[in-house]
């Protein structure tokens, strides 16, 4: 089934992007920071979250940046499997500034053998992060998609039955699906105020 977009205004219109039509806007549900824009998909437990940072200017490469980040979104316990990493992606709304990308697999630690598992707990969550490095902003942009996969969940009965091997490129139809989905929404980011991001933007 195609995906439909929807045009959204994130962070009180100060920056705009295409969205999937059945991401719902979770501040509608509930409080969320001000530096931060959370969809969750409608139908299952997918979620996009626009996180800006400060941007992290104590390491010496990029790639660290990223992994920084990583490390510090990701659930403290959480075992993490970084399987692909791109350090040169380009985005028609951000000439000459430095984008990276990575796909990675967390799985939280088994439950202690006399605690029963909390109701939908992952076995195990995909996540595709894009870091957007606003260098004069002082700014890190982190755009994150998180498929979780619990079992029961449209995300998990989507991959039952397929061979997924990530050591040979093969990450099953969610992941598939959710590239084709940060493709669009990192292309479609555009910032219309730079006001956002306060004196320095």
């Amino acid at each position: 089934m195609e995906i439909t977009f929807k045009h959204v205004e994130l962070f009180g219109g100060a920056i705009e992007a295409n969205l999937p039509s059945n991401f719902v806007d979770v501040s509608d549900i509930r409080q969320v920071p001000d530096e931060q824009e959370v969809y969750l998909s409608a139908n299952g437990f997918s979620s996009l979250i626009f996180d800006l940072r400060e941007r992290i200017s104590h390491l010496s490469t990029d790639k660290e940046a990223l992994e920084y980040h990583l490390d510090d979104i990701i659930d403290e316990g959480d075992d993490k499997r970084i399987w692909t990493t791109n350090e040169n992606l380009e985005l028609p709304n951000f000439p000459q500034v430095k984008v990276l990308s990575l796909l990675v697999t967390t799985t939280p630690p088994a439950p202690e053998p006399d605690m029963l598992p909390r109701p939908n707990t992952p076995t195990h969550t995909d996540i595709l992060l894009t870091l957007i490095r606003l260098e004069l902003q002082l700014t890190d942009m982190l755009v994150a998609l998180n498929i979780p996969h619990i079992t029961g969940s449209p995300e998990a009965v989507a991959v039952g039955g397929e061979e997924r091997d990530f050591e040979k490129g093969k990450y099953g139809s969610a992941i598939d699906e959710g590239n084709k989905v940060m493709e669009k929404v990192v292309r479609s980011l555009l910032v219309k105020d730079w006001g956002l991001f306060g004196p320095g933007g």
